[in-house]
């Protein structure tokens, strides 16, 4: 996986890592935005199934 990449501007950051845990590889991704921090855990590398909850005034 990639190492730490920040976007122009310094609005996002991602971070990237892999990590043992027991007998099992553990995949994270970890994206901080603005006002919100996201954080993926999965067992393969890939974000394949991924939902998006948004804030709405409505």
């Amino acid at each position: 996986m990639e190492g730490p990449r920040a976007a122009a501007g310094g609005d996002v950051s991602l971070h990237n890592f892999s990590a043992r845990l027991w007998e099992q590889l553990v995949h994270f991704h970890v994206m901080r935005l603005t006002d919100s921090l996201f954080l993926w855990v999965g067992a393969t590398p890939h974000l394949r199934s991924l939902a998006v909850a948004m804030c709405s005034r409505y």
